[in-house]
């Protein structure tokens, strides 16, 4: 069974992307938050190279989002400061 409570592997993810300045999706650190509520997560990790990651019941689940590049890692984590 999948942390989504549904068949999906991934949690969805959807609502975190925007269009960027260049067409390139944007992902929004507030949408990622409000995802770990939704699905009753406990943690979000965010690492260059891995898209972000969702802790759910305990285990780490990726999201369907892109692969983390140092810029939007670096982007995300500085929306918090």
């Amino acid at each position: 069974m999948s942390p989504a409570g549904g068949t999906a592997n991934r949690p969805s993810s959807s609502a975190a992307r925007n269009n960027g300045s260049e067409g390139e999706e944007e992902i929004i650190i507030d949408d990622l938050l409000r995802l770990i509520v939704d699905k009753q997560g406990s943690d979000l990790h965010l690492t260059v190279g891995s898209p972000p990651m969702l802790r759910l019941q305990g285990k780490l689940w990726p999201t369907d989002l892109p692969v983390l590049t140092a810029k939007e890692t670096r982007r995300l984590v500085f929306q918090f400061l």
